[in-house]
């Protein structure tokens, strides 16, 4: 029986839905119904999951969805004290069990966007929105600003982060501060990585550096157990988006984003002094 004739019987329908996490290359799995389903050999593992009415209009508040899942799923867990370096993805899908040509539709597509905990931690909310929300916004791409409007190693700053990287095993840990075997360096010096970023062994989480001295560089949240002394870490240089970085650290004047001579003061606020 197809899909539509399913949906449309009184008596043979029988729907569940498919729900597909994926943050990077880390995908989770999901199905409302009570047994594992198979579909386009992915397995799908039951869960206590739930969502609100999927409402599409004009108000962007109305199309976001809350799903709730318990909060000792592998998924959510990654929430915990931090959310991950890459946004979430969820795809739902509709398809019914009588069906063995196995034919579904897809009735959401969204971002994750926040994830709080309830009934003193052992549920999760999982707020997710379209990803056709984001086309209704207008976000100014350049600021008149003395700083460079680039995001480092971007299309536009153009500078290959594989040049500027350091790849090294974790020495120590200590709260947030991570020793690098090898990371002190005449080529890098203190501050070197200041401002950059360090991502775990996978690629996918990643952490701002805050500060670099020597072998040790502090991040504002550790990484999760799982990257413990010894695991294989890369560290990226940082940048203070000046024009006096972007030459003499990384050779990129030609592609700075910013606006060198802004004057210091305003005009429009402060007047211009007249000549004697």
């Amino acid at each position: 029986m197809s899909y539509s004739a399913s949906e449309s019987s009184t008596e043979s329908g029988s729907p569940v839905e498919l729900y597909d996490f994926a943050i990077g290359s880390d995908t989770y799995r999901f199905t409302s119904g009570e047994e594992s389903i198979t579909v386009d050999a992915l397995l799908y593992e039951p869960l206590e999951i739930d969502r609100t009415t999927i409402i599409m209009s004009d108000e962007q508040s109305d199309d976001i969805i809350t799903i709730s899942m318990p909060a000792l799923t592998p998924l959510v867990r990654r929430y915990i004290n931090v959310v991950p370096g890459q946004q979430a993805t969820l795809r739902i899908r509709r398809i019914h069990r009588t069906d063995v040509a196995q034919e579904f539709v897809l009735i959401y597509a969204g971002l994750v966007r926040a994830v709080a905990f309830t009934l003193d931690g052992l549920k999760a909310e999982v707020s997710v929105q379209p990803l056709t929300s984001g086309l209704s916004r207008t976000i100014p791409r350049y600021v008149f600003s003395g700083t460079c409007n680039h995001v480092l190693y971007d299309s536009r700053c153009k500078v290959d982060s594989n040049s500027f990287r350091y790849v090294g095993l974790i020495g120590s840990i200590s709260a947030g501060v991570m020793t690098i075997n090898g990371l002190a360096d005449p080529s890098r010096p203190d501050g070197w990585a200041t401002g950059g970023f360090v991502t775990g062994p996978t690629g996918i989480d990643f952490r701002l550096i805050l500060s670099h001295v020597g072998d040790a560089i502090t991040v504002p949240i550790p990484f999760p157990t799982t990257v413990g002394v010894g695991a294989s870490v890369q560290v990226f240089a940082g940048c203070g988006h000046d024009i006096v970085t972007c030459s003499g650290k990384f050779s990129n004047v030609l592609n700075f984003g910013g606006f060198h001579w802004v004057p210091r003061e305003n005009i429009f606020v402060k007047g211009v002094a007249q000549g004697s």
